[in-house]
């Protein structure tokens, strides 16, 4: 920052209304920003001034701005000449009364060493009295500070020292905005609501109580139009309102920062009578302790109800206050437009539009999960099993038929239930068979072998679709219905942290882990799927940005961590085997909370407050609840897990379901993890 003197303005673009000069305290303020820059356009001479260290700044990115104490303004050399208009934002909110009394001093002492004519106060909705049930300009302003809270007090006796001080020849202007809305407000809530511990908003007060709401243009357009208003000194303050008549209720307005802002599942709100107790309550105990703040005094101006007519402001300054007050909130935020694409819209199982299915290879996955899967859906037609030799299937009383030299009929399905490594050889099989395909995952092993399935994929009419049903498992829907519901915002990171038993007890086939890849391709694929599910084909490819990997003495791979990064978002992974419990935990940080899922058993848990022993304890609950559904599952031989049969659904043409397991979908998915095995397996 530069020390010279600030130099005698150049002429500036004449204005319609007569060019001035004019003086914005506090122009870094929230509510000030680009005023600077709207005078100048106006064809003002503006500059603005702001604490700090004595100093002048000509070139700075929000207008000339001149820098020095607060309470020596009057004092300051680098302000120099007569200015027509005085606009302040300063209030000391961290300081007492008498030191933002000692500003208001220097600052009448300025205007009157300057021969300013005009000096624009920003007051507050605060300085009105409490018990006004109407607020227009002429309603009635609090005199005594003590009836306010913290804030309050300090406006109201900053607008009563000027009210008392200024001088008769100085115009006084005081504006008094609602809630202000624009880029860069810090907390939507403060002040109208509490987050609790059940991801849940607390409306403090009177919910039925409406919040005034303006916006930042709107702000400076009424400041610059006041200040090109011809002077009325018989007004002592002229008072314009700002806020939109038609202002949402605190608990509107909280709804719509759970709804567009992520800031909790829901709003909960008590009667004033129940407010008024409490305060009384806390006043008891206030004084017992000897606190000097008074509970019933605050909590009794929560409770007020007031509504708002600025229609006198609207018109003698030719402004119009209507606001889109949802789309204002949302737009005063960064990251709120999600940058992600779900991978499908969750649904519930239908009746299959199916009468005949094929299933090339018949193992222990088809009997488990399949079949049942289908009955589940209600299916009664024919299922054409093939596999290596022929046999009949005791557990699902299906005729299975030796794959070789069998030619496959047409159906409304066919299933490769084949090991993964030799899935592609059914391609030879499908080729001219029309009907859509569902392949049980994974897909392939290499990536030559997914550039065959995607080449026969795009040259075919029907369908390709790979079951990856932990995509379509319940808690995955409740994730996806969730941020659906409530606006998450960007997706900035997802951490999966995976631990399974050792392979050795696994299958033989699995055992032989290198060979296998069973740590990858086997134990933590559904996993890193589902940390990578938000990022679609068209968003390019992952990046690996580095691995690393342990083998222990037995040969097998025990251990793959590393990152891989997109333009949606970055995916770190730690995925392990060995004398471990199988848990799986995959958080994502989105720019408005943060969602954890958890397998072994299957939970969902939001973080939209803050972390506390009420979304611990529901987490708690939601583990204990789907490990006691899985041990009755066992007890009575059923199973409640439904995303086998929705992958049917998916298959046999749910549109809503369908496009998650697409092998287009799934491409940038599976590139990466053909990445991340050259990697570790070579």
């Amino acid at each position: 920052m530069t020390t010279s003197t600030m130099p005698s303005p150049s002429p500036a673009p004449t204005s319609s209304k007569g060019s001035s000069r004019v003086l914005v305290c506090g122009h870094r303020a929230f509510a000030a920003r680009g005023l600077i820059d709207m005078f100048a356009a106006a064809g003002h001479q503006a500059v603005g001034f702001t604490r700090g260290a004595v100093g002048f700044d000509a070139s700075a990115a929000d207008g000339p701005t001149v820098t020095g104490p607060v309470d020596q303004l009057h004092l300051n050399p680098h302000l120099t000449g007569d200015f027509d208009t005085v606009v302040n934002y300063i209030l000391l909110k961290d300081d007492t009364r008498a030191k933002n009394d000692e500003f208001l001093a220097s600052l009448l002492k300025f205007c009157a060493e300057h021969k300013v004519k005009h000096l624009i106060h920003i007051s507050s909705m605060s300085s009105f009295r409490a018990d006004v049930s109407l607020v227009t300009e002429d309603a009635a302003s609090e005199a005594d500070p003590d009836k306010k809270g913290a804030y309050g007090s300090l406006k109201v006796s900053t607008d009563q020292y000027l009210i008392k001080n200024a001088p008769a020849n100085l115009a006084l202007t005081f504006f008094r905005p609602g809630f202000i809305l624009g880029e860069g407000v810090a907390d939507p809530i403060v002040g109208t609501g509490m987050r609790m511990w059940n991801n849940r908003l607390i409306v403090m007060g009177n919910a039925f109580h409406h919040i005034p709401v303006t916006t930042r243009q709107i702000v400076s357009e009424a400041v610059l139009k006041s200040a090109e208003l011809p002077l009325d000194a018989s007004q002592r303050p002229r008072m314009f309102v700002l806020a939109d008549n038609n202002s949402p209720t605190r608990k509107e307005f909280l709804q719509a920062c759970c709804n567009h802002l992520g800031a909790g599942v829901g709003v909960v709100w008590f009667p004033t009578w129940l407010w008024h107790i409490a305060g009384m309550g806390g006043g008891v105990f206030a004084k017992v302790i000897g606190m000097k703040i008074k509970p019933y005094k605050i909590i009794s101006a929560m409770c007020r109800g007031q509504s708002f007519n600025t229609d006198k402001t609207t018109r003698t300054l030719g402004i119009q206050q209507k606001v889109d007050w949802v789309n204002e909130l949302v737009s005063s935020f960064d990251n709120q437009v999600p940058n992600f694409k779900a991978p499908h819209e969750p649904s519930t199982i239908s009746q299959p539009r199916a009468s005949k299915v094929n299933i090339i290879g018949f193992g222990g996955i088809v009997r488990q999960k399949h079949v049942p899967g289908l009955k589940k859906l209600g299916f009664t037609g024919q299922i054409n099993a093939f596999d290596l030799r022929a046999s009949r299937d005791e557990s699902t009383g299906i005729e299975v038929k030796a794959i070789e030299n069998a030619k496959l009929e047409p159906a409304d399905l066919h299933v490769v239930c084949t090991p993964g490594p030799v899935h592609n050889r059914a391609i030879g099989l499908l080729r001219d068979v029309p009907g859509p395909i569902l392949i049980e995952k994974p897909l392939c092993y290499t990536l030559p072998e997914f550039e065959e399935w995607a080449a026969f994929a795009a040259g075919r009419k029907d369908p390709v679709y790979v079951l990856h049903n932990y995509r379509l498992k319940a808690n995955v829907s409740k994730f996806l219905e969730h941020i659906k519901k409530f606006n998450p915002g960007k997706l900035h990171h997802v951490d999966l942290q995976f631990q399974s038993p050792s392979v050795t007890k696994d299958i033989p086939w699995r055992r032989d882990e290198r060979r296998a890849r069973t740590l990858l391709m086997d134990y933590s694929l559904h996993f890193l799927d589902l940390a990578m599910m938000f990022h679609p084909p068209e968003a390019g490819a992952w990046n690996l940005l580095h691995s690393r990997h342990e083998i222990n003495r037995a040969g097998q791979t025990s251990l793959i961590q590393g990152q891989f990064q997109s333009s949606t978002c970055g995916v770190t992974f730690s995925m392990r085997q060995g004398f471990f419990p199988r848990r799986c935990k995959i958080f994502y940080t989105f720019e408005n909370y943060s969602i954890a899922l958890g397998f072994f058993p299957d939970t969902f848990t939001p973080y939209q407050t803050f972390e506390s022993w009420g979304i611990y304890q529901r987490e708690a609950w939601d583990n204990f609840s789907k490990t006691i559904r899985k041990v009755v599952d066992k007890l009575t031989n059923k199973d409640s897990d439904l995303s086998h049969p929705l992958s049917y659904c998916a298959a046999m043409g749910d549109q809503k379901l369908a496009p998650s397991l697409t092998i287009r979908t799934l491409e940038p998915f599976y590139r990466g993890v053909f990445d991340l095995a050259q990697r570790v397996y070579g």
